[in-house]
């Protein structure tokens, strides 16, 4: 993209989402399955993921698992 971050960068997640939309989306490894109410919206494994999918997976956090894991999941889709 051609964009240095040598400080900080905030943006929103539904711009973040239209960013990833633009780029033809993300790949990624989902480490676990991300549930949204009681059905699984992404099972484990390397995918391509739209802006939807991507900020909804970078947000989660499962039952018991430490913050460091959703750190993991920001880094993994930036």
């Amino acid at each position: 993209m051609g964009v240095t971050v040598d400080a900080g960068w905030v943006i929103n997640i539904p711009t973040l989402a239209s960013l990833i939309d633009k780029l033809g989306g993300v790949r990624v490894d989902v480490d676990v399955p991300v549930i949204a109410g009681r059905s699984v919206v992404l099972s484990p494994g390397g995918q391509l993921l739209d802006g939807a999918k991507a900020t909804q997976f970078l947000r989660y956090l499962a039952n018991g698992e430490q913050e460091q894991a959703r750190l993991a999941r920001l880094q993994e889709v930036v």
